[in-house]
């Protein structure tokens, strides 16, 4: 995962956001990964995948619709020459939410058949 901010000395991203704008801000993270081994591909692309986790979600006050910041749907990853990259947006994100701590959890596949392999990494941010 790729914040659109550096990491600060205290471990986290602050992510300062647009509060003025006509909707509710997000951001948009940057996701990198390995390739899969050739032998592996499926009619000639190797396939990977993201799967998104968050700890933080919100109630759409009008519809009380539970809006997670982190959207639990798989991302597919795209072959860039040297790597493998794809993107996820993060938000949107209520004022309320000004100053919270949020862990996003990202879950990468590589699938490689029988030795398809797993791997997660969390990653915390405050709003700002």
């Amino acid at each position: 995962m790729v914040f659109p901010v550096e990491k600060g000395q205290n471990g986290y991203f602050t992510v300062e956001l647009d509060w003025d704008g006509e909707y509710l801000p997000y951001f948009t993270l940057d996701l990198i990964a390995s390739k899969v081994n050739p032998e592996y591909h499926y009619n000639g692309i190797g396939v990977v995948t993201a799967e998104f986790y968050s700890n933080t979600t919100w109630v759409l006050e009008k519809s009380q619709a539970v809006v997670k910041i982190a959207q639990e749907t798989n991302v597919y990853f795209k072959d860039s020459g040297k790597d493998l990259t794809s993107k996820r947006t993060l938000g949107p994100f209520p004022p309320e939410m000004i100053g919270d701590t949020i862990v996003v959890h990202m879950e990468t596949f590589w699938d490689a058949g029988l030795k398809s392999k797993k791997h997660r990494i969390s990653e915390k941010f405050i709003v700002k």
